[in-house]
């Protein structure tokens, strides 16, 4: 078990970290200004990215095992043609606009749909990887793209002084991957057959269509705080807060690494709700516990070491960090919650709360911004992530009857992680008793964790 969980999170954990530093080196040579030029862009590409793969990257790791045709083709094609109708929608957008908020249509975005094409290919791919159990070409896939857009990104960024440079270098790191692993993917699809539909390509589309509206939603939330900034604000503004944001979301480069192994495990244990439940404890208790130590390491880390290597510009942003790191807290909360509904292939209902969330972070940050800043974004980001939690449990209890135990257990660690959050908050201008009330929760959870994992031995024993 710990053998297989090792070779996927952390590989995955290993590449996640390679992609933060793409981002989180720039500052060392970037303007705030430049700097803020990559949050958009970045916020961009995730929002396209979620919209374009359809939801298939979920439906592959759910139905793999199940489908009765190969699923990788029709993956490919709804994602190829997704790309294809919302490149003809942008053309026509340019027939009238040249450019949005500083970037031109020709050529930066239409570099940027190429690029996308080529990252979302390999992600459906590397999901399809992951659902048979191929840990080779998983590897390879992964750290390849990883390593060569770090590589190109900050040679291009550097070379320039630009924060466009981040779009050329990814093309450069797509070409690399086509290059690498064309063979695979004519091995895994005929691209004769790019318009022909059936059942199966409707029945995935239809899995999808809610994820798409789940996924866009919560793009929404990571990234709409940007658009606001950027418009109430400045490009500088922008770049400092983009700054802080990397900082403290990126123990979601954690969280992504462990449910590289552990989202898998609880879909094929879906016919035993005691088990995959005991996973799912598992994992929320696994994930808080160290993400509570990293973010212990990111608020000290970066007051005495990160800001004597920046530009002084960027140090305003240290003001909004504990706050982004206590909203980050939240999410493994809502993870499970995201994949009890999945198991039911009640997809509709993540949709509606990621939406409502996102209808509410939009809400607050035309409320919080113009009066508070970036402090304001952050609040934003914190409050709504606090709702997203609550709204997704809520419809997961609704939806599956969870036990009362493990009701019980998910609400205790609610509200003994947010009471060490919002305690680590208000105390983070004393910064070791900040960090004193985040490492607490580290040794509580700690202790939970040693005492699941024998339980957690037995509910994957078939493994």
């Amino acid at each position: 078990m710990f053998k297989k969980f090792f070779s996927y999170a952390g590989i995955e954990g290993f590449a996640k970290g390679l992609n933060w530093l793409t981002i989180a080196l720039l500052p060392l040579f970037l303007t705030t200004e430049e700097y803020g030029t990559v949050g958009l862009l970045v916020a961009i590409e995730g929002i396209m990215n979620t919209v374009l793969t359809l939801g298939q990257g979920r439906a592959i790791l759910r139905h793999t095992i199940t489908f009765k045709e190969k699923m990788l083709p029709y993956a490919l094609q709804l994602n190829i043609l997704s790309v294809l109708g919302l490149f003809l929608i942008c053309v026509i957008i340019s027939l009238f606009r040249e450019e949005i908020m500083g970037i031109n249509f020709i050529p930066h975005f239409f570099i940027l749909f190429i690029s996308l094409l080529i990252y979302n290919l390999s992600g459906l791919m590397i999901s399809h990887a992951l659902a048979t159990d191929n840990p080779v070409f998983f590897r390879k896939s992964r750290l390849w793209y990883a390593v060569t857009k770090l590589l190109a990104v900050i040679g291009i960024c550097f070379y320039t002084g630009s924060g466009l440079g981040y779009i050329y270098g990814s093309l450069v790191a797509g070409i690399i991957f086509i290059s690498l692993f064309y063979k695979d993917i004519f091995y895994h699809f005929n691209f004769k057959k790019i318009f022909v539909f059936d059942k199966n390509l409707k029945f995935l589309f239809v899995f999808g269509l809610p994820l798409i509206f789940h996924a866009l939603s919560g793009n929404i939330l990571s990234y709409a705080d940007r658009f606001f900034v950027e418009g109430y604000l400045n490009k500088s503004q922008l770049g400092i807060y983009t700054f802080a944001y990397s900082l403290g979301s990126s123990i979601f480069f954690f969280y992504g690494s462990v449910a590289t192994y552990f989202e898998p495990l609880v879909y094929k244990f879906s016919a035993d709700k005691e088990k995959y439940h005991t996973i799912l404890k598992f994992y929320l208790t696994f994930v808080l516990m160290c993400a509570s130590l990293f973010s212990i390491a990111i608020l000290i880390g970066t007051r005495y070491f990160a800001f004597h290597l920046i530009s002084e510009d960027y140090i305003s942003g240290f003001t909004v960090l504990p706050i982004i790191l206590g909203a980050h807290l939240m999410m493994p909360f809502y993870h499970i919650s995201n994949y009890e509904l999945t198991v039911l292939n009640k997809t509709a209902f993540i949709a509606f709360s990621t939406i409502g969330s996102a209808i509410l972070n939009i809400l607050l940050n035309i409320f919080f911004i113009p009066k508070w800043g970036i402090t304001g974004a952050a609040f934003s980001t914190f409050f709504t992530y606090i709702f997203l939690a609550l709204a997704g449990n809520a419809w997961a209890i609704k939806a599956s009857g969870i036990s009362r135990n493990y009701l019980k257990y998910t609400a205790m660690l609610f509200l003994f992680v947010n009471t060490a959050v919002i305690y680590a908050n208000f105390m983070i201008s004393e910064l070791w008793l900040a960090s004193g009330g985040l490492f607490a929760l580290f040794i509580v959870l700690s202790v939970l964790s040693i005492k699941q994992i024998p339980t957690l031995k037995m509910a994957v024993n078939t493994l």
